[in-house]
């Protein structure tokens, strides 16, 4: 009996802050130049409402934590994309930084034991190809800073803490060591491919580079610039303030559109000037941090970039300096400017400022400074 070849698929699956969302809107945008190159990009929009670049919308719902794809629906979807994969002769690619995070919530163990549950849910989903997986890694200080930062945008808990606050509960969690990660991944998926973001970046560019690692020849290819830009500091800072009154998704997009708006912009140069700043308070707290990385890099270098000397380019001698914090007299600037408190929508009429959500937040912004927070 001759067994028939499995079709060969490509799980990028993280990590986070690694220019996955350039990666995935680079993919889509170029999808039909790479099926000419023998690589499936499949459509991402599992709804009339979902316009999506990446297959989000799986990771989730293999956690049951889909909004336009339940689990009772993937395996129809995976089936057509073998189907499409087997007569094309192609390899597919499937791209979701989700898959690097996602637990599985039926499952009452440690994070270690709920993750690997949740992998061994992918692995049965995916079993009719033959997987690699496609992880790129991001020197520790630089990703914790850009992962806060997304954290302070979207308002999660995280989000309303300072950074130093945030380092520490960073080193305490598993979830955010790679070599942890990707030993879960390889107890599923023997095929394991780990990239840096540092040598993406370089050269010929992060996508360039990043599909050129696959074999595909980009020169031909849509660019896509920059995707996802992170807020400045001084941005940053005023939305740690902030998040504390925001109280809704809804609320927080308009929070975000003001705090990008001229009005604020100009405001916080006039506190701040053009000055690059950081999170960082210095040069050795940076070196400190990454010590703590130091054995779990020097393994990784050694299993996956056995040709380096070092994993990551080491840190520059001299870094901006630390933000300095949000003046009281800043603060309070933030509830004087109008444009805060309506909707920022250019599609909608702007409603009554009373019956609008950012009211609400300008209330609770009046209180908290009266009580000095």
């Amino acid at each position: 009996m001759i067994l028939k070849k499995k079709p060969e698929m490509i799980l990028h699956a993280g990590f986070h802050k690694t220019g996955t969302t350039a990666i995935q809107s680079f993919a889509h945008k170029n999808s039909k130049e790479l099926f000419r190159q023998g690589i499936i990009y499949p459509d991402c929009d599992f709804s009339s409402k979902n316009n999506a670049e990446a297959h989000h919308e799986v990771a989730h719902a293999v956690a049951d934590k889909g909004k336009y794809l339940q689990m009772n629906q993937v395996p129809a979807i995976v089936a057509e994309w073998k189907r499409l994969a087997e007569i094309s002769s192609s390899r597919l690619l499937v791209s979701s930084e989700v898959f690097c995070r996602h637990v599985d919530l039926e499952y009452s163990g440690s994070w270690n034991e709920s993750r690997r549950s949740y992998l061994k849910k992918v692995a049965d989903l995916f079993s009719e190809f033959k997987i690699t997986i496609v992880l790129v890694i991001r020197r520790q200080d630089s990703f914790a800073k850009s992962f806060f930062q997304e954290k302070v945008m979207k308002n999660n808990s995280a989000g309303r803490r300072p950074f130093s606050s945030f380092l520490k509960q960073f080193l305490k969690e598993d979830q955010y060591s790679f070599l942890q990660s990707i030993n879960l991944f390889e107890e599923f998926f023997p095929e394991i491919k780990v990239l840096t973001y540092e040598d993406l970046v370089g050269g010929a560019g992060l996508c360039n580079n990043f599909f050129s690692s696959l074999g595909v020849d980009t020169s031909s290819m849509e660019q896509v610039g920059i995707v996802r830009k992170s807020m400045t500091p001084p941005k940053t800072l005023l939305k740690i303030f902030l998040n504390k009154a925001i109280s809704s998704s809804k609320q927080n997009k308009q929070v975000i559109n003001w705090i990008n708006s001229h009005e604020v912009s100009s405001l916080l140069e006039s506190y701040y000037g053009d000055k690059v700043y950081d999170f960082w308070e210095s040069i050795d707290q940076r070196r400190n941090f990454l010590s703590n990385f130091a054995q779990e890099n020097e393994i990784l270098r050694a299993r996956f970039f056995s040709e380096k000397i070092e994993l990551f380019p080491p840190v520059k001698s001299s870094i901006s300096p630390e933000i300095p914090r949000l003046t009281d007299e800043l603060k309070a600037q933030t509830v004087l400017i109008g444009r805060c408190f309506k909707d920022q929508s250019p599609q909608k009429k702007p409603l009554p400022v009373k019956s609008t959500l950012l009211s609400r937040f300008k209330t609770r912004i009046t209180n908290m400074l009266a009580r000095n927070e």
